[in-house]
């Protein structure tokens, strides 16, 4: 969606700290002077960082598409032992059941 964001006209929530993400589930929100977005999760994890500079600034968003290196907004421990991950990716079709080591 485009949400006509500018350097004086942005706002972003991101989900807390500790928190989960779960597939297709809103982890942020992004606000601009056109409407809001929130953004989906592409995967479960563990919300083990926020970008508060990001929040602090929201309209670096606006200066470009590729801000990388300031545009990230939380970082995820995906590891497959956590429970809430494990879940989660055993409820997708595709996924292998795992036979019990001995």
């Amino acid at each position: 969606a485009e949400l006509g964001l500018t350097r004086a006209s942005a706002f972003v929530d991101l989900a807390a700290l500790e928190s989960i993400t779960l597939p297709g589930r809103p982890f942020a929100m992004v606000e601009g002077p056109s409407g809001i977005a929130q953004l989906e999760s592409p995967l479960a994890g563990l919300v083990t960082a926020r970008n508060l500079e990001l929040m602090d600034d929201p309209g670096r968003l606006a200066d470009s598409a590729e801000c990388v290196d300031s545009g990230w907004l939380v970082e995820l421990d995906v590891d497959d032992d956590a429970a809430v991950v494990r879940q989660e990716l055993e409820g997708l079709e595709d996924f292998p059941e795992r036979k019990p080591t001995a």
